[in-house]
Formats: C-alpha cells, sequence, structure tokens
C-alpha cells in the first residue's frame, strides 16, 4: 500500500506546477495554491521514502530509479528550504516541471517501490551515494536560479515595462542565494533551517464575565442608545470638485482636528478627513438632519461657491464610502498608498466615540486587508515610485544603499524622496549651483559636489539620480566604462528624469549597468495601472464584506439589551437558588464554578443565534421572542 503513496505526490508536485504557472500569468492569484501543493507533495515523497528505508534489505535507493526519486525529493527540499518564498515563485516554473518529470522517471525506473535488496552493502558507498545526490540537487537549484537571474536581466536591459507587473526577486539576491547554493552544494542538511509556523493558532475567548443583577427587578430592556444615532457624512472630493475648488476648503491637521471638536460639540462625534483630493466630514448624531446642516454649513463656511459640488451619504452608504476611500478605490490612481495613513491621522486627530471609533477602526481594517490580500498597492504609480520600485528589482532592499543625486530640481525631489522612504542613503548632491545642493542636503543629508565630481563618485555609488537642465550629457559612457573596475562587479542602477536626458544612452550597454529615462518609467507606470485596475475589483469585494460585518454589527446592537437581561435573569436564579442550598465554602465554591460554567454553556447558542438573526430584517422579532418566553419585558 506504501507504493500508492506515489500518486498523491505526484498528483502534489503536478498542482504546483500548474499553480505557478497560473500565477505568473496572474500574479498573487494562485501562488498560495502552488506553495502548499509544493509542501504537500514533499511530505507525502517523505513518507514514502521513509517507507522504502523502512522495508528495504540495505541502501533503498541503489537503483537508478531510486536514486532519481531520492534526488526529486532533495531538489523539492532545497526549493522549499531556499526559495519557497512569494519573491522567489517564478523559480517553481523550474523547479516543480523538472521535478514531475524526473518523478515519473523515477516510477518507471521501479524507483517508487517498497521493498528489495540493495546493490550496495558497504556504509561508505551508501553515505558517498546519497552526498553526491545531494550535491547535485544543490546544483540543479543553483541552475535554476541563475537562469532566473538571467531571465530578469534581461528583462531590465530590454527596458520591459511589465517587469513590475510580474515581479522576480532582485538581482542581488537571486545572486547571492545562487552562491551561497553552490558553496554548500547541500551536501549535509544540517543547516536546514526550523520552518516557520503557517499560522499562529486561535488564541481562546475569554470566558464571559458573569452579569449579576444589580436588584431583584431588572428594568425593561430598551433599544440600544447607539442604534438610534444616524452616521453622516458631507464632503467634496476630485470626483465633482477641480482642484482649484478642493484647495480652498482643505486643512492642515491642526485646522481639521479643531472643526472636528467644533462640530462635534460636548455629546456627538466628528471627524474630518482632508487630503489633496478630498475634504469629507463624518458625524454621529441622534439627530441626521441636524448633523447634515451643521456639516454642510462648515464646509461652506469655508468656501461659499462648494454648495455644487457637496455629495450627501447617511449609514450604510456613508461606511462603505469611507472603506472605499481607505481602501484606495476610490482615488484619483487606485491603491495609492497615502489614504490609508491620512485616515488613520484623521481618526486620532477627531472627536469620535463608540460609533464613529468602530467605523473608522474597521475602515482601517477594511483598507489593510484590501492590500495585504490583492496586489493594488504594489504597483507604482508615479515616474518617482516607479524608479525606486525598478532600483528594487536591482538591489532588492534599498536600506543602505547610497545615492548619488545629480541635479537639485523639484522633478529630482520627489524621487529623492521615494528613494529616501524605501531606506536608501542620499551620499551626495552635485549641482551646477552649490546653493541649492546644501538645501537638499540638509534636508536629506549627503555632501554638496561640484558636477565636475561626479566621476570619482561613481566607484561607490549604487544608484545615480539625475535631473539638470543641461543641454548635454551630464554622465557619459566612458565615465562609467573607468569607474566599473573599482566597482568590482556591483551593478549600478541609473535613473535619468530629464529633458532632454542627462545620461549618455550607450551606458545601459555596459555590463552591470541599468539605465531607465523618462519614457522608459512612464511606460512602466502605464502598465502597472493596468494591473491595478484589475486588481481593484478584487479588492472592492473585500471591501463589501468589511461593509457588511459593520451593518451587521450595527443590527446586533437592537439584540444586545435582551441578551443583557437574559443573562442577568440567569444570574439572579442562579444566585437565589445558591443563598438557598446549604453549603460550607469548599462546596460554594466548587458550586459557584460549575452553575457558572453550566450558564454559559446554556446561554452561548441563543446569544450567537440572535446576534446572527439581528443582522436580518427579523432580529428585532427573536429579541421579543426572548423577552416574552423568560418574562423579561414584565421587568419595570
Amino acid at each position: 500500500m506504501a507504493e500508492l503513496l506515489f500518486w498523491p505526490a505526484l498528483l502534489a508536485y503536478g498542482e504546483a506546477a500548474v499553480a505557478y504557472l497560473n500565477d505568473a500569468r496572474h500574479p498573487e492569484a494562485a501562488g498560495h495554491l502552488a506553495t502548499w501543493g509544493v509542501r504537500v507533495g514533499w511530505l507525502v515523497q517523505t513518507a514514502l521514502l521513509a517507507a522504502q528505508a523502512a522495508r528495504a534489505d540495505g541502501f533503498p535507493w541503489s537503483t537508478w530509479g531510486g536514486s532519481l526519486n531520492l534526488f526529486v525529493w532533495l531538489v523539492v527540499g532545497a526549493y522549499l528550504i531556499w526559495g519557497c518564498q512569494p519573491r522567489y515563485r517564478l523559480l517553481g516554473l523550474a523547479v516543480l516541471p523538472l521535478a514531475v518529470v524526473l518523478f515519473i522517471l523515477a516510477r518507471v525506473g521501479g524507483g517508487t517501490g517498497v521493498g528489495g535488496r540493495s546493490h550496495y552493502s558497504n556504509l561508505f558507498l551508501v553515505l558517498h551515494v546519497g552526498l553526491v545526490l545531494a550535491a547535485f540537487a544543490g546544483f540543479t537549484l543553483a541552475a535554476a536560479l541563475s537562469a532566473l537571474y538571467l531571465w530578469q536581466e534581461r528583462r531590465l536591459k530590454r527596458h520591459e515595462s511589465s517587469i513590475l507587473r510580474l515581479r522576480a526577486p532582485a538581482l542581488s539576491r537571486l545572486d547571492e542565494v545562487a552562491a551561497r547554493t553552490i558553496a554548500v552544494a547541500l551536501p549535509s542538511l544540517a543547516r536546514v533551517a526550523t520552518p516557520r509556523r503557517l499560522a499562529r493558532p486561535a488564541g481562546r475567548l475569554p470566558r464571559s464575565r458573569r452579569l449579576r443583577a444589580r436588584s431583584s427587578r431588572s428594568p425593561r430592556p430598551s433599544r440600544h442608545p447607539l442604534r438610534d444615532m444616524s452616521i453622516v457624512l458631507v464632503g467634496i472630493s476630485h470626483h465633482q470638485a477641480p482642484v482649484e475648488l478642493r484647495e480652498r476648503a482643505a486643512l492642515d491637521r491642526t485646522r481639521a482636528a479643531e472643526l472636528a471638536q467644533a462640530l462635534a460639540g460636548g455629546q456627538g462625534e466628528a471627524v474630518c478627513l482632508s487630503t489633496c483630493n478630498r475634504t469629507e466630514l463624518y458625524l454621529a448624531d441622534e439627530s441626521g438632519d441636524a448633523a447634515e446642516g451643521k456639516a454642510e454649513a462648515a464646509l461652506l463656511a469655508l468656501e461659499s461657491e462648494l454648495g455644487p459640488a457637496l455629495y450627501r451619504l447617511r449609514d450604510e452608504e456613508a461606511a462603505l464610502h469611507l472603506f472605499r476611500v481607505a481602501a484606495g478605490l476610490d482615488s484619483m490612481i487606485p491603491g495609492e498608498g497615502e489614504i490609508l495613513g491620512q485616515v488613520r491621522i484623521a481618526h486620532e486627530a477627531g472627536a469620535t466615540g463608540p460609533l464613529l471609533d468602530r467605523l473608522f477602526r474597521q475602515a482601517l481594517q477594511a483598507g489593510k486587508k484590501a492590500r495585504s490580500q490583492t496586489a493594488i498597492g504594489e504597483s507604482p504609480a508615479s515616474v518617482s515610485s516607479a524608479a525606486a520600485a525598478l532600483a528594487e528589482q536591482v538591489f532588492g532592499d534599498l536600506e543602505g544603499r547610497s545615492v548619488l543625486v545629480v541635479g537639485a530640481g523639484k522633478v529630482g525631489e520627489l524621487a529623492i524622496k521615494n528613494l529616501v522612504s524605501r531606506g536608501a542613503t542620499i551620499a551626495s548632491v552635485a549641482n551646477r549651483t552649490g546653493q541649492r545642493a546644501e538645501e537638499l542636503t540638509q534636508r536629506f543629508g549627503g555632501e554638496a559636489l561640484p558636477l565636475d565630481r561626479i566621476e570619482e563618485e561613481l566607484a561607490h555609488t549604487d544608484v545615480v539620480l539625475s535631473s539638470t537642465s543641461a543641454p548635454g550629457w551630464v554622465l557619459t559612457r566612458e565615465q562609467v566604462e573607468r569607474a566599473l573596475p573599482a566597482r568590482k562587479g556591483r551593478p549600478l542602477f541609473l535613473i535619468d528624469l530629464a529633458v532632454p536626458r542627462d545620461l549618455d544612452p550607450a551606458i545601459h550597454e555596459l555590463e552591470g549597468c541599468y539605465l531607465y529615462d523618462i519614457d522608459d518609467l512612464e511606460a512602466v507606470v502605464a502598465e502597472t495601472l493596468a494591473g491595478r485596475r484589475r486588481e481593484a475589483e478584487r479588492a472592492e469585494t473585500i471591501v463589501a464584506e468589511e461593509a457588511d460585518r459593520f451593518r451587521a454589527w450595527q443590527a446586533s446592537l437592537d439584540v444586545v439589551p435582551a441578551i443583557t437581561s437574559l443573562r442577568a435573569r440567569a444570574e439572579q436564579i442562579r444566585d437565589a437558588e445558591l443563598r438557598r442550598a446549604k453549603l460550607n465554602d469548599a462546596e460554594r465554591r466548587a458550586a459557584e464554578s460549575v452553575t457558572a460554567a453550566v450558564l454559559n454553556k446554556l446561554l452561548h447558542l441563543p446569544t450567537i443565534r440572535m446576534k446572527q438573526a439581528a443582522a436580518a430584517a427579523d432580529g428585532v422579532i427573536y429579541a421579543d421572542a426572548v423577552r416574552h418566553l423568560f418574562g423579561l419585558e414584565d421587568e419595570r
């Protein structure tokens, strides 16, 4: 029966190979399925090898088929150890199809059978064969890594606009892992890293605290006060208002906080969200009409011409709108990353109570979930962010990478901010006038240099960013070529944002040099924006689910008084019966514990069912039925 393990292992490897192919066409869609296919297939094959080892007389993989079976296991195991991560999924396109073919050949050669005698009886020969197979597995993985490196470098050299849609590991990382794999060559598997836990076990929910009635008579449950509150949104955005109108209503953090406090007054709730694309006021109040009037008046006080551009939403529509804003779905560029932080700042500065606090916390959760479960925020939305993302394709993490800035204009400043935000270090700023260079170094660090010192800085620079208004080449191929020996093979990434161009296009032909000009970067941005719109469709589904959760929470508030009264009545009965019983201290403590556990278990399912029913139209009917059945409506 152990021989049948071949088929589930082959099925899992085949599923992983197909999933990796689909993931290459549609990134993130099938990557998790592929990873699980690799893991399951390798574990099943491990069980097969263990069965072979247990039943064999001697070394169980002495035939060519058996050696091939062991070789497949080592190759897939090496892939799991070194590369079975999201950024290395493209490597699976090489490893898994090869594993499937070789595994089938091992089956044909009889290498997956159980039992039989070995051709090898000498322990030294057994170890020798095992180490040779392990070394071959290491070299096979290194060859796959090298092939991926060459493919990724070719994409960079050809300026493929889709390079950020179908991402491969950074060149530096591929080179490092391939070199390490060759050096180790897996002759010893003692260095296998402890696998990460796939998921943290869900923590146990805390035991519900017992609710004790304060008196022998409980008040009649009433409608939850939060259910009488309306959520009101009044605002303007880039959809209806041009920039010259939006800028008149724009508020800085301090003024936004002051406006929110003023609108909330003593008892209400208010949040002001003001960005370059929108100014929105969120209020929670018992009178929706009054809140809407206050919000409109506040915005019109900022700019009297806002009236025709104002939009007004309430309750579920207002909640869904905020969730879409936090996820970046309502932005000019789908998935832009700054809005989530702006929503968080508005929430922290606002005058929130239980309703708006819950709304904004869940909106932030929806925004994070949309970004973590889709690729909507991964693609760059501007030329400067595309330049920084491409630099990561060469170096991986930009932490500690040095940047030489040539020119100190506004265009280059945006790219500097993107590079610095990803961990890069501004080493030097070269500019025609020293004053402007000094200003940039004071803000971002580095040393101010004259333009004639650019060439000597190339020896220890990783990224060159140029955006001058010079009429000719600021940096030529010959200058870069002279600096290459001192770089000792380290890659050099060059960004040319100037029009006319600053950097000689022939630099891109040099080995290890990657030059992108403004047209190349704009082509990358155009390609990735199309991918963002596709991911936005998936993000919309996530946001809608989160909005439904918020609506269900609001609806559940109707049954909370009934649940509270039911638990209070049960506690009242329990306490009365315990007081009536004649028990010593030890017996009373035991009875307290047992009866509390029985009460919680008895009421757990009705509590869950009432909360679930609350989301439907008949939720209040359930609550009324509970009050009637347990006589709760008679308590005054």
